[in-house]
């Protein structure tokens, strides 16, 4: 773990080559998208639905950005879908709108909390 853990310190990306144990980690795995919010899309399907895991990643987008993209965009399905965590999320970084669901997409709230990032 300590290994891991420090090649994702020094970059974030170094978790797709990580073994399938480190990328269940979860303190590997928050590590590494604190360093790199997209690192996210390397880490296990139980992590991409930890609402903690996800949240950090695009807090990560949100302080570096890099492009049109969200690492909501690598969170599950449901939380794309709770509204709760998208608000927070658009706040964040607005261009998670693009991933929410797509009747969040289209909800004055959420939209609203996306353009006001």
């Amino acid at each position: 773990q300590r290994v891991g853990l420090e090649a994702v310190q020094r970059q974030g990306g170094a978790l797709q080559f990580a073994s399938a144990k480190l990328r269940s980690d979860k303190k590997v795995v928050m590590q590494a998208v604190q360093n790199y919010g997209r690192a996210l899309r390397f880490a296990c399907e139980t992590l991409q639905r930890d609402k903690d895991v996800v949240m950090l990643a695009i807090r990560q987008d949100g302080e570096n950005f890099l492009g049109e993209y969200s690492s909501l965009e690598f969170g599950c399905r449901t939380l794309q879908s709770d509204k709760n965590f998208v608000l927070e999320a658009v706040r964040q970084h607005g261009l998670a709108l693009r991933f929410a669901c797509e009747t969040l997409r289209t909800d004055r709230q959420v939209v609203l909390a996306g353009v006001q990032y």
